[in-house]
Formats: structure tokens, sequence, C-alpha cells
């Protein structure tokens, strides 16, 4: 019973050594232990138990090729070789499958201490130059439609006032100066002229600002629609050259779950929200143009008052013996600019 056991448990080991350090101390019974070995070795599987006994202080195993116990050991030797291939194999799947997710998080995010140490300023800026590559590779050119009477746009035609563009157009015309009244001579007709020059320059001043004006807004309409169609091609930021010198002046790093959300710009997209950013330009530059026309008020009121000062103290060095018929300081000698209330912002 003790032999057999000792052999289930050497079968379960899979592998069996011959210890021969007590054969070269020498000895008769260790001479018959070995051929005992060696009987067991060729074929003898009954009497192994025997003599592994009464070897007298050697201790004999069976090798790996013995007769009945090593044909019944070979499938068991194969099936253990062929787990451990199936496991290998396994694990080097498993880790390549492994490093090709980690590669593009790597790509991203650049520089990784596997140890936990913290990063230098060196890689932290190079993470963020390559967050700004990644994100830039997600850029490209988007063509807005163009709005409702694009074509007569001011921006589109030019009809606004530059010096030397006057006559060009019909929209182009030179603003007429007020001629002096025929019953004003010497001083008083040369101090009406130079207030006209005054009132002129102020006339084009706001004929200036008005143009300004519409072409701000005829800027602002086509950002909106540039913005809608964006929105339409998931995109948050444009293809501009402003953005490219823009992401040269980032120097923290970006949080990805922000450019998650910005990427979900298209599912909040919709008509009813594009009408509500042209209203809120609509009522932005509404209330531009109401602060500008009641300053373009205010500067004619001024200047009419300052010029009829003007015109009184001039009327002062003359005395009234002097001068036959006296010009007063009035409407037709000293005229107010006209200033307009109601004017388009659009003029298409």
């Amino acid at each position: 019973n003790n032999g057999s056991n000792s052999r289930d448990e050497d079968k379960k080991k899979g592998s069996y050594i011959v210890n021969n350090t007590d054969e070269q101390e020498g000895g008769e019974g260790v001479g018959g232990a070995k051929s005992g070995g060696e009987s067991e070795q060729q074929g003898g599987s009954g009497s192994g138990s025997d003599e592994k006994t009464g070897a007298g202080g050697t201790r004999v195993t069976r090798s790996r090729g013995g007769g009945v116990g090593g044909e019944d050991e070979g499938p068991g030797e194969s099936q253990t070789e062929e787990d451990r291939k199936q496991t290998n194999e396994y694990v080097l799947k498993k880790r390549k499958v492994r490093s090709q997710q980690e590669d593009p998080a790597n790509a991203t995010n650049g520089f990784t201490r596997p140890s936990g140490e913290p990063l230098t300023d060196l890689e932290k800026h190079l993470n963020i130059r390559k967050q700004i590559e990644q994100r830039r590779k997600n850029l490209f050119p988007v063509q807005p439609k163009p709005p409702h009477g694009f074509r007569d746009y001011l921006m589109n035609k030019k009809t606004y006032h530059l010096q030397g563009n006057t006559g060009k157009d019909s929209r182009i015309q030179p603003i007429p100066k007020i001629a002096p009244p025929p019953s004003l001579d010497g001083a008083f007709r040369e101090l009406f002229l130079t207030q006209e020059n005054e009132r002129y320059k102020l006339r084009m001043k706001h004929l200036v600002e008005k143009e300004k004006l519409v072409l701000a807004v005829e800027q602002e309409i086509l950002r909106v629609h540039g913005r809608a169609a964006r929105a339409l091609a998931n995109q948050s930021l444009p293809y501009s050259v402003c953005t490219i010198l823009r992401d040269r002046e980032i120097y923290t790093t970006i949080d990805p779950n922000q450019e998650e959300k910005n990427r979900d710009i298209r599912s909040r997209y919709n008509g009813r929200l594009f009408f509500s950013w042209l209203q809120d330009v609509d009522d932005k530059w509404e209330k531009i143009k109401e602060q500008m026309v009641l300053r373009h008020h205010n500067e004619a009121e001024s200047l009419n008052a300052v010029q009829k000062m003007d015109w009184e103290w001039k009327l002062g060095e003359f005395p009234g013996n002097k001068l036959m018929n006296r010009p007063c300081a009035g409407d037709l000698h000293v005229p107010m600019v006209q200033v307009s209330d109601d004017f388009d912002q659009l003029l298409s």
C-alpha cells in the first residue's frame, strides 16, 4: 500500500528523478538497489515497491521513460503543455489588446509617469501642445449659407463713403455745403464759411459712424450664420487664423470632459435657436443705435450753441451804428446740423 501510494503521488507530480547520491558512497546494497531500479525502468512495474523499501537507505525513483507508468503519464504531460501554451497565448493577446488601448491615450495625453511622479514643466507643455494638435485635427472649413439679401450688403457692394470714392454710385454722393446768405458780407460772411466747414465735418462724421454701424451689424449676422453652419457640422471652433493664434497662447491643460460637451453642440441646435441668435443681434445693435443717435443730437446741439455764442461775440465787436443790417444769430445764419433719428441698420 505504501508503494502504490508513493507511485500515485509521483504520477501527480509529472516527473521522476533518480537520486544516486548514495550510489557514489559505495556498497553492495546500493548496487542491488541500483539493479532493482534498472529492472523497474525496463518494465518491472510490480516489484518496484518491494525493491524501493529494501534498498537500505537508498531512495529510488522512477524515470520519465519507464514502462507501464511512462505510458500512462504521456497524455497527462502533453495536456499540461498544451494548457500552458494556451495560457501563454491568452496572456500575450491580452497584453497586446491592452497596449493598443493605451496607445491612443498616450498619444493624446503625451508623457505619463507610471510611478506616480509629477511631470516636469517641459513635459506638461508638450502634453498641452499634443492636445491642441489632436483638437486641431478635428477642425475643417465649413461653408455657411449666405443670409438673405447678401448681394445688397454694404460690405459686399462697398458703397460706403471713402476719400476718393464719391460719385461712383447713386448712394455715394458728396455732402453738400450750405451757401452763405446773400445779405452777409465782410467778416460775417467769412465767419459763416468757417462755421459751415465745422458743420460739414460733423455731418461727415455722423454719416461714417452710421455706415460703420451698418457694417458691424452685417458682420454680426454673418457670424451667426457661420455659427449655425458649424453647429450643423458638430464643430464648436471655427477653422480660422484667429483660432490658431489663440491656441498658441494656451498654457493650461485642456479638460477632455469639456471637449466632449462642446462636441455635442449639434444635438442642441435647431431652427428656433437660430432665430433667437438673430433676434439677439437685432436687440443688441438697436440699443447701440439709440445711444449713437442720442450722442449725435447732443453733438449737434452743442456745436450750434458754440457757434451762436461766437456769432454773438462777433456782433459785439461792431456797434449798432456801424452796421445797417445787424445779422442776428438765428437759424438762417447759424443753422443746426440735422440728425436722422430713423435709419435702417441693414441697408439691404
